[in-house]
């Protein structure tokens, strides 16, 4: 596809719009930009413009290093939105008054190499920090680099979901080091629609061209509130039809400006600074206000939030104290590097955390600053620059040149794509054992009458339920009782996300209905397979702080009301599981989990939470001499080592196995043994009490 020729010459009067909402609002523009010199059709460098570039990439900087009054940071990147649809248009249509064309494989050649070198090369970065180990604890790392280099990571994003071993990397602080490419992978898919959409839109009659591209604006920002209202908060942010009314902003506001009426009725442009401070403060007044996982930007409202971007860009299209604070050099300086500062900041923090330097947050920030901006000049300067001055891939102007830069660029993404597939990967499963281990030493059903022989003659039948903590543990007692037969039988019901404490509401739901089937059907598996012992463990989900009603809040297990609720829930359960069957219940009391956690996650490593639960099960077995505790950090501690993990907190095959052998094998084999020796009493009802 080479250069387009438009029908409508380039010179050809504009006659007055028709009254319509997009000629009221370009109304009230011309009002407050007026018909200054130098708002009019010039459309040269403006050094303030990468000033707004630079406060937004300062939002996110600073939202992205985790300080607690910036929490809708991440609004910066609907500003950049707005300001690369209105500079992408702004390009395009003065490039077609000066030629009466638009080159569209020109343009996308422009882009490619204004954007693809570095996005490149932050990938292999990333390849290569992965080699050496440093994302073990993320899952589907090569998923996403794959994702980056197609440029569709935010849709990936969406069809993958965040499984429960991306939420536990979290709460440990561990990040994804390319999640930042969602918001890239959006505004390319735009570059390659736009310039298509503009011949579209550039052969309407200059008076229409305001409506078309209000009409396009308007025409996603209604399947924002659908997606909104349909598919959820994750698919609000991430799609790109729900972001796209924040970019088409831009790009009407281009059109309004360039189409501006002669003869504005305030002249002289006084209104502008008044509608860029204005901008400014909702900017700002969002970035401090809104929540980070909830709130305006995941209902539905960014569309409505890119006016006080476009009002900002209109504010500075003439003289200003606005105008002249954004172009101060410094500011001006960090928006001209913001594409880098931005691309390369997120695997900085990733790599340049708490765990790395143990200091404070400011001081932290200060040093992820420096690294960050370090390799955003030398990127600038070395690599983009460059590139994009002619020096490297598609030098020179014509077809051989554009041909060159897409021939460059494509083998260079596959080169990458072919990197991607050495990367070492998890897929956040924490299990390792073959199915056929599963079923060779699976508890076999048995009728309600049967009788069994004593313990001491045969294998203990072990079921084991609880979260992912107890799902690992499980894998390495079927792996155990595989390699040591006549030992042990053993069934898992353990369920990833699923805590045994179905009382109450986390603040994170997104397990609830699925955990609440599978402990549901705890009971009658106990019934049919009648195991000597279960083994009951969960580290998470039973500590988090829970919700029961709206006048009391959320409550911590600290909190007595919580810890006699979670008490009585495991009480029932014991009651439960002896009724269908089981002999004796086993409670593990977990280590807490080895990891820097910081922040929203710090909950996951609190001393006090993990002594509230030991509290609790030892009310549990001091309640029934059918419930027993297994004290994993009491073991932990006269070992002197603690078992492998991959993460600090499931334990790996090698390390459930060792648990297994080493402390829970025997001591399950002697609860079973003392309770066939002896005759159990008849458990009490569980009360609080």
């Amino acid at each position: 596809m080479g250069a387009v020729d438009l029908s409508v010459a380039p010179g050809s009067p504009v006659p007055s719009p028709e009254p319509t909402a997009a000629s009221a609002a370009a109304g009230m523009i011309e009002a407050a930009v007026g018909d200054h010199p130098e708002a009019r059709r010039n459309f040269g460098y403006q050094p303030a413009l990468d000033g707004l570039r630079g406060v937004a990439v300062s939002l996110v900087l600073v939202f992205h290093a985790g300080f607690s009054w910036m929490t809708g940071g991440y609004v910066g990147v609907s500003v950049f939105f707005t300001l690369s649809g209105y500079l992408i248009t702004s390009l395009a249509l003065h490039e077609w008054q000066r030629s009466g064309r638009v080159d569209v494989v020109a343009f996308y050649s422009r882009r490619v190499r204004r954007l693809l070198p570095a996005s490149l090369i932050c990938i292999a970065g990333v390849v290569v920090a992965a080699h050496l180990g440093a994302f073990d604890g993320i899952t589907n790392v090569r998923r996403d680099m794959w994702a980056a280099v197609a440029q569709m990571y935010n849709w990936v994003a969406l069809a993958g979901g965040e499984d429960y071993a991306t939420q536990m990397a979290r709460v440990a602080g561990q990040r994804a080091p390319l999640d930042h490419y969602w918001s890239l992978a959006i505004e390319e898919q735009f570059y390659w629609i736009w310039p298509l959409a503009l011949l579209v839109v550039l052969r309407a009659r200059p008076a229409r061209r305001i409506g078309v591209v209000a009409a396009l604006a308007t025409a996603f920002t209604i399947s924002t509130i659908i997606i909104a209202a349909v598919a959820g908060d994750g698919a609000t942010y991430l799609a790109t039809p729900a972001r796209l009314p924040e970019i088409l902003s831009g790009a009407l506001l281009a059109v309004v400006l360039f189409h501006r009426r002669p003869g504005a009725s305030v002249r002289s442009g006084r209104g502008a600074p008044g509608l860029a401070l204005a901008g400014l403060a909702v900017i700002g007044w969002a970035a401090i206000t809104w929540p980070a996982r909830s709130g305006p930007a995941y209902d539905g409202w960014l569309p409505a939030f890119s006016l006080a971007s476009v009002a900002v860009i209109a504010g500075l299209q003439v003289p200003s104290p606005v105008r002249a604070a954004l172009s101060w050099g410094p500011l001006v300086a960090l928006g001209r590097i913001s594409y880098g500062v931005y691309l390369f900041h997120w695997p900085v923090f990733t790599l340049v955390d708490e765990r790395l330097i143990d200091t404070s947050r400011v001081v932290l920030f200060g040093v992820r600053l420096a690294v960050t901006i370090t390799i955003a000049v030398v990127s600038f300067r070395v690599l983009e620059m460059p590139i994009r001055r002619g020096r490297g891939i598609g030098y020179g102007r014509g077809a051989a040149a554009w041909r060159r830069t897409f021939d460059v660029a494509g083998a260079s993404c596959i080169a990458v794509a072919i990197v991607v597939a050495s990367v070492p990967d998890r897929d956040g499963s924490y299990t390792y054992v073959a199915d056929e281990t599963v079923a060779a030493v699976a508890i076999p059903p048995v009728a309600p009458d049967a009788v069994l022989p004593p313990v001491s003659r045969r294998a203990v039948r072990v079921m084991v339920v609880g979260d992912s903590t107890a799902y690992a543990l499980g894998s390495g007692m079927i792996q155990y009782a595989f390699d040591h037969p006549g030992q042990m039988q053993v069934s898992s019901a353990a369920a990833v996300g699923c805590g045994l404490n179905m009382t109450g509401e986390l603040p994170d739901s997104q397990f609830r209905d699925a955990c609440l089937e599978v402990n549901r059907g705890l009971v009658g598996s106990v019934e049919r397979l009648r195991p000597d012992v279960v083994v009951a463990m969960v580290t998470m989900s039973d500590i988090e702080d829970r919700r029961w009603s709206d006048a009391e809040g959320l409550l911590a297990i600290t909190d007595p009301r919580f810890a006699d609720r979670l008490f009585d829930a495991y009480a029932l359960l014991t009651a439960a599981f002896v009724g269908a069957g089981a002999g004796d219940v086993v409670w593990v009391m977990p280590p807490i989990p080895r990891f820097y956690a910081v922040g929203e996650g710090a909950w996951a490593v609190d001393p006090e939470r993990f002594a509230a639960y030991r509290r609790v099960l030892d009310r549990l077995a001091a309640w029934s001499d059918r419930a027993a505790v297994a004290d994993v950090p009491a073991w932990i501690d006269e070992r002197g080592e603690r078992p492998d993990t991959d993460d600090g907190l499931h334990w790996t095959l090698d390390g459930a196995i060792d648990v297994t052998e080493e402390f829970l094998g025997p001591l399950i084999r002697e609860v079973a043994e003392a309770r066939e020796a002896t005759e159990s009493p008849t458990a009490p009802s569980p009360s609080s009490g």
